[in-house]
């Protein structure tokens, strides 16, 4: 992720960009980006390349030879730490089950031929539901989570009506490749 946001950067000519990183924060990714000098300028633009991601934004000066050595030994701190994070989340998960289960690596929703309007994707994306009928926990629980908006002066989306579910079958990218698997299909008035 991180090589993909600097690279983001670099083809819109962001200069400064010293450090990118990622780590979670309360379930949802944030951007850890190193930059020299500080900017108000930079960090808008930092924001809106990054954009729906936050970004968390630090000054990075190396200034002396050394300073070099120290950015890399943080780097490598935080990752280890990373690390270490990622592999405490899958310490319980059943290496030795036969069969073992399948890993989702895609995304778990997804919209099937687009939105209707940029409102409603970014509905989508800012995780704004309501549903117009019953619809079971876990169904719920796969769509993105609501998260806060930054502030932009935009008013916030309406939320995406669910007005029909039905039981189905997709496919998902897992750790053994494409799978079809059972799955929900949401039909809403902005779908």
């Amino acid at each position: 992720m991180a090589a993909v946001l600097f690279s983001r950067l670099t083809r819109r000519g962001i200069a400064g960009v010293r450090r990118v990183g990622f780590s979670r924060r309360g379930g949802e990714w944030v951007a850890q980006v190193g930059i020299w000098p500080m900017d108000v300028a930079l960090i808008e633009a930092l924001r809106a390349a990054a954009a729906p991601v936050g970004v968390e934004v630090k000054p990075e000066d190396w200034g002396p030879a050394d300073a070099g050595q120290k950015a890399l030994d943080r780097r490598l701190a935080e990752e280890l730490q990373w690390a270490r994070w990622a592999v405490d989340r899958w310490a319980e998960f059943p290496v030795d089950r036969a069969p073992r289960p399948l890993v989702l690596v895609g995304s778990r929703s997804f919209v099937a031929g687009g939105f209707r309007s940029g409102e409603a994707k970014m509905a989508f994306i800012d995780g704004l539901f309501e549903a117009g009928l019953p619809v079971p926990g876990p169904v719920l629980a796969s769509l993105p989570a609501q998260r806060d908006r930054p502030a932009s002066g935009r008013p916030s989306p309406a939320p995406l009506v669910i007005t029909a579910a039905a039981r189905s079958e997709t496919e998902f990218w897992t750790d053994r490749g494409r799978r079809v698997l059972p799955a929900r299909r949401g039909h809403g008035e902005h779908s």
